[in-house]
């Protein structure tokens, strides 16, 4: 894998195919207002394939996010700090999600829900 990555192929392939447990992988969506989330798997929730389909579209989005300038300040964040990346995502102003994963026991078609609502939310426009 190099440093362009966050997933090697195999590893795609089983988060997007619902292989659990897995990794737990962040992915990302956008709503109708230009508002961020991102979704955190808990390594038990599939990445859906609407929400990306190629290996090389998860890794070029990956890239992208991480170009966000921060626009909140830490001790807005502060919460976070429990799921690695919530606090990194929340400072560039996206919404964190997480998938109900039951305390550790799968059970498909729980939802993701909303833990954390960034101060000001990042927006892109088109």
């Amino acid at each position: 894998m190099n440093e362009e990555e966050y997933l090697t192929p195999d590893e795609f392939e089983w988060v997007v195919s619902g292989g659990n447990p897995s990794l737990d992988i962040q992915w990302f969506a956008m709503d109708v207002y230009g508002r961020i989330g991102a979704f955190f798997t808990a390594g038990f929730a599939a990445i859906p394939r609407s929400a990306v389909s190629s290996l090389d579209e998860f890794n070029m989005v990956q890239r992208e996010m991480e170009k966000l300038p921060i626009i909140n300040d830490e001790s807005s964040v502060e919460a976070a700090s429990w799921i690695a990346g919530a606090r990194y995502q929340l400072l560039r102003g996206v919404y964190i999600f997480s998938w109900d994963n039951d305390f550790g026991e799968y059970r498909p078609r729980c939802p993701y829900f909303r833990i954390f609502k960034p101060i000001n939310s990042a927006v892109i426009d088109g």
